[in-house]
């Protein structure tokens, strides 16, 4: 098990720790930029609709999203500047692996130090303050970063030596899990035995499921404490049903999607009772960092189904500030995998949030 050192002022605060060693931001910020005194961003359309300045729980002035636009991408802050030396960055931060940011183009970045070694989550040594490392608040924060760019890695990435880093957009927790309400489309696992799947691509089958409600559940942890909760991290279950459980429905293109009771026992939900499901956003879900979805599965008569469980689970993609925004509706960043809670072989959900249109009775 990965472990992670503990600021000690955020098991008490919010606040940033006191570390000299760190890099001090200094980079101002008018949320204005964002928003305008118009309700407008500056030359370009607001960051979100309706976008408002306020500030956060740890009072840093940004601009307020309740509610995010409904095509990609669903956030729209200012261009972003890659022509001079120092690069200016709208961007969302992952924490697996990280910190990371990624960018609207779905460009990754890695901080490094003055070495070119990159900067990790659990020694921030050389991040600017402003991030307040370690935490989750990057589940509802949109950062500002500057820095100068090095070398395209093989590895998909590209290494960035920050000068300032700051939060500039907040977006409320009812908008980041209300921001994909309705139909989710994608792929399942066909189903070889009451507890074994069968991955193969060619042999997947296609799911409709539509999410239509919201329900409050938690606030985000500060870091991997359940004692110490973020004020702004408020966390929503969206809660739905599997649309081609039972009969055909039509997809957002328009292709009759069979029903999956079709299949007999090789239903991947095979034995359920309804087509019940939710999905929701959970920080530390084994330690600090382990930032994931879970997705509850639909329930048989007697209770959870072979292979699946109650729930399974997939590192956190879509529902965060990096996947808000990305201008490509097809990104990765808005596709979520989901495989059973303990079982990573098991069976293999694939769902991303479908466009307008299908729902339709079909055969």
């Amino acid at each position: 098990m990965r472990t992670y050192a503990l600021c000690a002022c955020l098991l008490g605060t919010l606040g940033a720790c006191s570390d000299p060693t760190l890099v001090v931001d200094e980079d101002p910020f008018d949320p204005t930029e964002l928003v305008g005194t118009d309700g407008k961003a500056d030359s370009a359309a607001a960051v979100c609709p309706g976008a408002k300045t306020g500030t956060t729980s740890d009072g840093d002035a940004v601009a307020v999203c309740d509610a995010l636009y409904t095509t990609a991408p669903a956030l729209r802050p200012p261009a972003d500047k890659l022509t001079s030396a120092v690069v200016t960055l709208y961007v969302g931060m992952v924490i697996p692996d990280g910190p990371q940011f990624v960018d609207r183009r779905g460009k990754v970045y890695v901080p490094v130090d003055a070495s070119g070694t990159q900067i990790r989550i659990g020694s921030p040594k050389g991040l600017p303050t402003a991030l307040r490392l370690p935490s989750n608040r990057n589940l509802y924060l949109v950062y500002r970063i500057t820095g100068t760019l090095g070398a395209d890695s093989d590895q998909g990435f590209t290494t960035i030596r920050l000068k300032t880093a700051k939060p500039v957009v907040f977006i409320h927790g009812k908008a980041v899990d209300g921001a994909y309400l309705g139909a989710w489309e994608g792929l399942a696992a066909r189903r070889t035995s009451t507890s074994d799947f069968d991955r193969t691509v060619s042999k997947q089958v296609p799911v409709r499921v539509t999410f239509s409600s919201l329900e409050k559940i938690n606030s985000l942890k500060i870091w991997d404490d359940a004692a110490h909760l973020l004020p702004d991290g408020d966390v929503y279950r969206l809660k739905g049903t599997v649309d081609n459980l039972a009969h055909g429905v039509t997809s957002s293109a328009g292709k009759c999607l069979p029903a999956l009771s079709n299949l007999k026992t090789a239903n991947p939900f095979d034995g359920a009772d309804t087509g019940a499901i939710d999905l929701y956003r959970l920080a530390a879900m084994h330690f600090g960092g382990d930032q994931v979805m879970v997705f509850s599965y639909p329930q048989g008569k007697s209770g959870p189904l072979g292979g699946l469980g109650f729930n399974g689970m997939g590192v956190l993609t879509t529902l965060q500030p990096a996947s808000f925004l990305q201008q490509d509706p097809g990104s990765t960043w808005l596709q979520v995998s989901i495989r059973p809670h303990g079982r990573p072989n098991g069976g293999l959900l694939i769902l991303h949030p479908a466009t307008a249109g299908g729902g339709a009775a079909c055969n």
